[in-house]
Parts: structure tokens; sequence; C-alpha cells
């Protein structure tokens, strides 16, 4: 949150990217990464004036099996119209679609979301869900309960979940939203 408000920022835009649910995670996760990344780069970004982007990936395990999405934040530099933010979500979803399409990901229109965020404690709250936690949601939590109580197919989609995280990013920020350091920080780090 303090490296939102420490710039003054325009529109902060939250963007929700997701790939079909499988039993097996690992290739999800790649794909979804992948699909995002290449959505988001070659200067796309700044291209639309895009100043900061924070991204986190969120596994959950539901009955369809493992179903890996991301949490995105958009900073733009000034402030959007509600017509050039419906053109921008347009176009993100549009290009995030065509790039899984070109690799074989399965994506659907449906499971994409871009709105604006209302203010930056809202932005930050839809990516850390009140708290930055190992896995982003209850999933983790949800299964080492049902470890420790003994549940042996729990302890496999604990594993399932620390393989499919494995070498995988889990936090990516750029621009505005990365962590601001204080001045001591700073000192510390070589940076001044």
């Amino acid at each position: 949150m303090h490296s939102l408000t420490h710039y003054r920022t325009g529109t902060v835009l939250m963007w929700t990217a997701t790939v079909e649910s499988s039993p097996d995670l690992r290739p999800l996760w790649k794909q979804l990464s992948s699909t995002i990344s290449a959505t988001i780069g070659s200067g796309w970004m700044k291209d639309h004036d895009v100043i900061g982007y924070a991204r986190a990936v969120e596994p959950e395990l539901g009955a369809g099996g493992w179903h890996p999405h991301a949490h995105s934040l958009i900073v733009f530099r000034n402030e959007l119209t509600d017509a050039e933010v419906d053109a921008f979500s347009r176009a993100l979803v549009d290009r995030y679609l065509a790039k899984a399409d070109r690799t074989g990901t399965h994506a659907s229109a449906r499971g994409q979301d871009v709105r604006r965020a209302e203010n930056v404690s809202v932005a930050v709250d839809y990516m850390t869900k009140g708290g930055v936690r190992l896995y982003g949601n209850d999933t983790a939590s949800r299964l080492w309960a049902a470890v420790a109580a003994g549940d042996g197919d729990a302890l496999v989609k604990v594993h399932e979940l620390e393989q499919g995280g494995h070498r995988r990013r889990r936090w990516t920020t750029t621009g505005v939203c990365a962590p601001v350091m204080d001045f001591d920080e700073m000192l510390a780090a070589g940076k001044i």
C-alpha cells in the first residue's frame, strides 16, 4: 500500500486472468504465467501509459482440480475516462485470449475480469486478500489442517501444491507497485 500511496498515480485497474482447471497444477501455472507475460510484454503496457504493475498467482483447489489464476494491478500515469477503461479492458482481454490460443492454453472470456479499483485500499485488498500469505488463499491452510487431522489425500494435494509452485514466481511487481525502501534501507542496499 505504501508503494502505491507514495506516488501520485492515475487510474488503477484490477485484472483477474484465468486458465481452465485441471488435475495437474504445474503445467497450468506455467501456462498462466507465460500467457500473462506474453500479453503484457513487448512494451504493450508502456504504450498504454502504464507506470506500475503487480501480480499475485493464486492456486485454488476445487471440484474440477487445480485452478490457478492471477490477480493483477495495472497502474496508469493519468486518470482514465470510463470509455478509456472499457477500451483498454477489451484490448487486454482480447490480447490475453489471443496469446492463450496461440500457445494452446485453454482460457475463455468468461474467466477474465478487468475493473477499476475504487481506491488504493481496495486494490491492495484485492491483491492480498487482506494479508500476504504463502499461496494467497485458504487452500494451503485448509489442506494442512486436513493433514494434521490425518487425511492422507490432503497430504498428496499439499505435495501437488508445493510441486506446482516450485520455481514459479508467486509475486511480481514493477514500477510504482514495487516496494518502496526508506532512506536507511536504501543506504544499506547501496542504492545511495
